[in-house]
């Protein structure tokens, strides 16, 4: 009687081995995947930020006494949608 109960737990643990080896090997396929997308959200942010800065010094250079204070403002609403744009790739 002990052994049929002993058998009977053993199969119990394999099965339970092989759905835990099935997991695990699920959650190493999806870690793999969020690699791959962090990589490219990053590559994405970094020629978002080589563009970014692009157009600031575009606007800097044609920036008279009258616009200043307007393109303050731009740069600063610029600064913080790039912000914005960093927050959401990083929450990836």
């Amino acid at each position: 009687m002990n052994i049929k109960i002993f058998a009977s737990q053993v199969r119990q643990l394999i099965l339970q081995l092989r759905k835990l080896k099935q997991e695990n090997a699920d959650l190493e396929a999806m870690v793999q995947k969020l690699k791959e997308e962090n990589a490219q959200a990053t590559q994405e942010l970094k020629a978002m930020q080589v563009e970014y800065n692009s157009l600031v010094m575009g606007k800097m250079l044609h920036i008279t006494d009258n616009d200043l204070e307007t393109s303050r403002q731009r740069i600063n609403n610029m600064i913080r949608t790039v912000d914005r744009c960093i927050t959401i790739l990083s929450e990836k």
